[in-house]
């Protein structure tokens, strides 16, 4: 017969794999209201365009004062806001974050249509496994 010890490190290791505590969700960066607005500068942007708005307290005080780069822009020579690169980075980033805090909330996949999986009315589904693009999966050795 063969004993085995386990080190104190080796107990920390075995109760990390084994926790019976579900794993805490990340809470999102934006508010539900900033995420739709900063969604909409997303699409807008992706059309080539700007979101056309007089002034918006929102844009103003949460994506732009509050960030350091700012998330947003005001258009230059034309009336609107723009989203800046820091906005875009920060989008892809907290992206399945914020959609699966606010699932009601419009927020395109930022890889595009062909990576958004819906469920019924329109709404994300975060638990739903993406789909595969034909050509995106190729043979590993030993395999078909």
């Amino acid at each position: 017969m063969i004993t085995v010890t386990l080190t104190r490190a080796g107990r920390a290791a075995a109760r990390a794999g084994t926790s019976t505590m579900p794993a805490r969700t990340p809470k999102p960066a934006l508010s539900e209201r900033s995420w739709e607005v900063l969604a909409l500068l997303w699409m807008a942007d992706r059309r080539g365009g700007r979101l056309r708005w007089g002034r918006s307290a929102t844009i103003d005080r949460r994506l732009i004062e509050a960030h350091v780069p700012p998330l947003a822009e005001r258009s230059t020579g034309a009336l609107g806001y723009r989203i800046t690169e820091r906005g875009r980075e920060f989008y892809r980033e907290h992206h399945a974050t914020h959609v699966a805090a606010y699932p009601d909330v419009r927020a395109p996949h930022p890889d595009g249509e062909a990576a958004d999986v819906r469920v019924g009315g329109g709404r994300r589904d975060p638990s739903a496994a993406p789909r595969v693009l034909p050509g995106a999966v190729r043979a590993v050795a030993g395999g078909p």
